[in-house]
């Protein structure tokens, strides 16, 4: 049973990874609908490994690397040759090279991930963007796009995001995980009541919904590391 407890994260990984296996395969043959959904699925299953292998107790340097693996063709590959395939390709070699730069962000990201968190039961913030959010909006944004206004993303503006979110992933900036101290715990009430308003959205602007939220979330981190920084951070942990 002990051994049997670490097979248990590590379906959800390797879920992931063939999610985004099939997602690469529907790329490839221009069903840009089904692909980002299958992007989205392996975020699910990402969030399933880690809450569960901490939950059991069965972190473990096979399952940290196995992760980050599976991650970078999830959530770096797959995203990176997504948005490439269904609209920056009208975006003469610019296109191409925003595309390489996401992919290359994206295995930064996870790179400097697995080295600043060694302990793998404890959960800490994030340094930079974390590339499921980034899969996430860029995924969320085609869905909307192709299903809402029927119409792929402009390349002009998905060139700029994919830009502005690679350098996210790359920067210094403070995003906040739910499983963190007390003190990181109380802003969560504004992201909370951002959720429940995107889940009321989503009764009636069902497309919308998801990227509201993950757009939400990126905007909020970023404000609020500004916000840390101008105000000095012994300032801020006082005022709390």
């Amino acid at each position: 049973m002990s051994k049997f407890k670490y097979l248990i994260p590590n379906f959800f990984t390797s879920l992931s990874l063939l999610a985004a296996l099939f997602a690469i395969y529907y790329i490839s043959i221009n069903e840009f609908i089904m692909a980002p959904w299958l992007i989205m699925f392996s975020m699910v299953c990402d969030f399933l490994d880690g809450k569960l292998a901490r939950k059991l107790n069965a972190t473990s340097p096979f399952g940290a690397q196995f992760d980050t693996l599976s991650d970078f063709v999830a959530f770096g590959i797959a995203p990176g040759f997504l948005i490439y395939q269904v609209s920056l390709q009208f975006v003469p070699f610019l296109g191409a090279i925003v595309a390489i730069i996401y992919i290359f962000s994206g295995c930064y990201r996870l790179v400097r991930f697995s080295l600043r968190n060694q302990d793998l039961n404890r959960k800490s913030s994030f340094v930079g963007l974390p590339i499921p959010i980034a899969a996430g909006f860029l995924s969320s944004l085609v869905i909307l796009s192709l299903l809402k206004w029927n119409k792929i993303p402009d390349h002009n503006l998905l060139t700029v995001l994919a830009f502005l979110i690679s350098m996210l992933m790359i920067s210094r900036v403070e995003y906040l995980t739910i499983e963190q101290d007390t003190i990181m715990r109380t802003d969560f009430r504004i992201l909370f009541a951002i959720f429940i308003i995107s889940l009321i959205l989503s009764f009636r602007f069902f497309y919308a919904a998801i990227l509201f939220w993950i757009t939400s979330y990126i905007i909020f981190c970023l404000f609020r590391h500004i916000f840390i920084y101008l105000l000095g951070k012994q300032q801020f942990i006082k005022k709390r």
